[in-house]
């Protein structure tokens, strides 16, 4: 898989064999990749009646763009599941590894075959480096990141590898595995697998899976128009599913790609990867979208924490004098909010509002977790009082993390991205440097907000991955800037 764009310029585009003048002009390892796919049962690409092509730009991007007009559930690719790449262990480790190690093994004995391997010309366009912070993370990307993914999130996934990696060279089996060739492993499979529905005796389970051609889909989500209050939808056009040999055409099992929607002649084909915030894409996918109605920002790391600074900063008034009493009314309160939640996520609309950890979070949509709303109220006694208590404490919550001496300035993070990627998602950024230059200056004049001072300097040269990084941390602060400029407009915000 790839990561999420939207336009793209100077596209050369392959649709079937062509001459070796054009295969060179394109790329042989691609058009030898093609001839693979057609040859191997892959229907959808590579003839005259073919519906979606391949094509890559200057950049070195690559995608599938329909060649025809396309209906709501017309199939455009069908891909024999014979020619990816399952999950299975060596057997000197049998079940003692992870998933993905298990498949990133398989995936390097394919490599380690070189041309005698059946899949050689896919494993030739598979990207030399993926920039998955799993299996590529530079530690001078830390202080880029100023807190944006989670430190025990990325402290937990460099654990992890590196103790697989461990288990492999402890076995015996592979032992031309390096680190950087597991990493790499790694990342390719975090990035570009797909996990599909098995069994296993009588049990359900999920396998993971690599697959050619359908890896190539770019990423596009449910997105919002411009800011993370706006309105969403969603912008991806294709599914996959996986079909049973009885139900197949071929006879075999399948995954077949089709469209959720009517798409265009030059339309590109759309995958929609995950429902996850920039900082789970960062880190499994190596990018960051825009525009992500699930982007959001870490306010505490546990309601504990959220009641504990409430009482030590803005404490509401008629809050009980003295430890004991204090420290009484905080469990009190901790505990009605953890039944509060309890109770929302038992409502089908609150399910995916808020997930399993105890991370307390502000999310796209002026989404605030329906936990801490329910902490800050009751701290505040209740009712309508409690509520605009709730929100200022929001307000100043945002405004302390905004102020970090460790963060930069919204509006110079985003002069970065403006400058670095000006042309992006038709000027993205730099349309929204100049959207919260001017609302954060209406706040700072009328003394409504103190954060970090801003100091935009031409920005130096970064990389892929840096940008990413910068990325992540614009768009958190961004929420958290939404959120101040809501309060300030004495607009309500929505509990999940």
């Amino acid at each position: 898989m790839h990561r999420h764009g939207r336009e793209f310029h100077s596209r050369k585009r392959l649709t079937r064999s062509q001459s070796s003048e054009q295969s060179s002009a394109f790329g042989a390892d691609l058009q030898n990749f093609l001839s693979w796919l057609t040859a191997n049962g892959v229907k959808g690409i590579g003839r005259d009646e073919s519906k979606v092509a391949l094509y890559t730009t200057e950049s070195g991007e690559r995608g599938l763009v329909c060649t025809k007009d396309v209906a709501k559930g017309e199939s455009l690719l069908q891909i024999p599941l014979r020619l990816g790449i399952i999950d299975q262990a060596p057997d000197e480790l049998g079940d003692d590894l992870l998933e993905v190690s298990r498949l990133a093994l398989q995936l390097l004995d394919e490599v380690g075959m070189g041309e005698s391997s059946q899949r050689y010309p896919w494993l030739q366009v598979t990207p030399e480096h993926v920039p998955s912070l799993y299996g590529c993370f530079p530690k001078d990307l830390y202080s880029d990141l100023q807190g944006s993914v989670p430190e025990i999130d990325l402290r937990k996934a460099r654990h992890r590898a590196a103790t697989e990696y461990t288990k492999i060279k402890d076995s015996g089996c592979l032992k031309t595995v390096t680190g950087d060739k597991f990493s790499w492993a790694i990342s390719v499979v975090h990035s570009r697998a797909f996990s599909i529905p098995g069994r296993q005796g009588d049990n359900d389970i999920s396998i993971n899976m690599l697959m050619p051609l359908v890896d190539m889909l770019n990423h596009r989500g449910k997105e919002c128009s411009f800011l993370f209050s706006d309105e969403s939808e969603a912008e991806d056009n294709v599914r996959w599913d996986v079909v049973r040999p009885e139900n197949s055409e071929s006879g075999d099992w399948e995954m077949i790609v089709s469209a959720t929607r009517a798409i265009e002649a030059d339309e590109e084909a759309w995958l929609s990867y995950s429902t996850e915030p920039g900082s789970y894409f960062l880190l499994h996918y190596g990018f960051v979208p825009n525009r992500n109605q699930f982007e959001q920002v870490t306010l505490f790391e546990s309601i504990s924490e959220a009641v504990e600074w409430a009482i030590a900063t803005c404490a509401p008034e008629g809050l009980p004098e003295g430890g004991k009493a204090r420290r009484e009314w905080a469990s009190r309160t901790i505990q009605a909010a953890e039944d509060a939640a309890e109770s929302a996520c038992m409502e089908p609309q609150h399910v995916d509002a808020q997930d399993k950890a105890d991370l307390v979070k502000f999310s796209a949509g002026s989404r605030l977790d329906d936990r801490l709303f329910a902490a800050w109220t009751s701290l505040a006694g209740g009712g309508d009082q409690g509520q605009w208590y709730a929100t200022e404490a929001l307000a100043k919550r945002c405004e302390e993390l905004l102020s970090l001496p460790e963060r930069t300035h919204l509006l110079e993070d985003l002069h970065i991205l403006a400058s670095s990627l000006p042309d992006e998602d038709g000027g993205y950024f730099p349309a929204l440097e100049e959207h919260y230059t001017q609302a954060i200056r209406l706040l700072e004049e009328h003394n409504r907000v103190k954060t970090s001072v801003c100091e935009r300097h031409v920005p130096r040269a970064m990389s892929y991955l840096e940008l990413q990084a910068v990325k992540l941390r614009t768009f958190q602060k961004m929420l958290l800037w939404d959120a101040l400029v809501q309060f300030h407009g004495s607009r309500r915000f929505v509990t999940p």
